[in-house]
């Protein structure tokens, strides 16, 4: 039996998590349909073993009629929004000249009482400003290069996800059918001692996670449905573009309901002209928060998650600019497990006798190491 000293667990470890992210940046062009298996065989898992329990339901007859349900309502989702989206996009793309005009005319006057001071400054800075032109034609090209190598990348991986549709339920129904015998022979290879407090913190990294996935997503359907009915029912232009951005945007803090808020009032303004109208879309918006804020988030995802916003976007942000797609979609679950560790540790260093007495970590009452 190998023998690890304590002293060299910690260098262990950092090697195999340097192991695993250099696997994980080696094949992460192939990742998406495994990750989003996984996440979807992770929410459907409780409600696999629920119907297992059921008189002559073996467990892959529970998965298939899960994975029907679930991807049946999924794709008949997306086969009514999907001609309602693009026809709204049409009349979008086709109401933009119109939109800027109206723009133009409204900004022409405060364009007017600055003018002057813009014409004095560029007298001042002529010279400097034409000897910056070529590098600043270099940065506004840089800076397009940049923003389209972004967009092809988004695109790229939209299309990846779209062409692997197919394999993204086999790994789901594999994941969902051998669920019990992957935790089980994960859960031997713990080591005995340290076993509880594993076991601990795997049991409160899952309540977390279970939390947040399954209580966001309903989240953001309830909210997509509501501001969708409520847009059309004001006959507001793009109320189901609008509705659903702002809807399944939710589980990220503040970003869905302000870009919904700002495209909703701009479109009330440009298509009504009217205040009252403007007010009215921004009642809708300031109701879809009082009630995501006061009923939906406490009942659905509950108050125990612990995920901060700033920590959700933090993680979101950082892991989408390193690993794009991929990296969203491992975001919420890292910040997750990290969130869970940091407490654990702080707890820990809390209860001992570093923090207590302030006695170092490892010396006993005389100041020598304990054995």
């Amino acid at each position: 039996m190998i023998q690890i000293a304590p002293e060299k667990r910690l260098i262990l470890w950092l090697l195999l998590a340097t192991v695993f992210i250099g696997l994980f940046i080696l094949f992460q062009p192939i990742l998406t349909p495994f990750i989003l298996g996984a996440l979807i065989a992770y929410l459907l898992n409780p409600l696999v073993d629920r119907m297992q329990r059921l008189k002559y339901c073996p467990r892959w007859l529970a998965c298939l009629v899960a994975m029907i349900g679930f991807f049946g309502v999924f794709f008949l989702s997306l086969g009514l929004a999907i001609p309602m989206l693009y026809r709204e996009g049409q009349d979008l793309v086709q109401s933009a000249p119109e939109w800027l005009e109206a723009l133009k005319q409204v900004a022409a006057p405060y364009i007017e009482q600055v003018k002057p001071y813009v014409e004095d400054m560029r007298e001042e800075n002529q010279e400097p400003m034409l000897d910056n032109l070529p590098s600043l034609g270099k940065e506004v090209g840089r800076f397009a290069g940049t923003v389209f190598g972004t967009l092809l990348a988004g695109g790229q991986a939209v299309m990846g996800v779209l062409s692997l549709m197919f394999l993204m339920p086999i790994v789901t129904f594999y994941l969902l059918y051998d669920w019990k015998s992957v935790v089980g022979k994960t859960e031997r290879l713990i080591p005995r001692k340290e076993a509880p407090t594993i076991h601990t913190l795997i049991r409160d990294i899952n309540n977390r996670l279970a939390g947040f996935f399954r209580g966001q997503l309903s989240v953001c359907v309830i909210l997509s449905i509501i501001y969708v009915l409520a847009l059309l029912a004001v006959g507001l232009n793009f109320a189901v573009l609008i509705g659903l951005a702002a809807g399944m945007l939710s589980f990220i803090p503040f970003v869905g309901s302000l870009i919904g808020l700002v495209a909703a009032t701009a479109t009330a303004w440009f298509q009504f002209g009217d205040l009252a109208m403007v007010g009215l879309v921004l009642g809708i918006f300031m109701a879809g928060q009082v009630l995501e804020g006061n009923v939906l988030t406490p009942k659905l995802v509950g108050d125990k998650v612990g995920l901060h916003p700033l920590w959700v976007i933090f993680a979101l942000m950082a892991w989408g600019s390193l690993f794009g797609f991929v990296g969203m979609l491992v975001a919420l679950p890292v910040a997750a497990v990290i969130g869970v560790l940091v407490r654990f540790v702080v707890t820990e260093y809390t209860g001992s006798a570093a923090y207590k007495h302030g006695e170092p970590v490892g010396e006993d009452d005389h100041g020598s190491p304990s054995s």
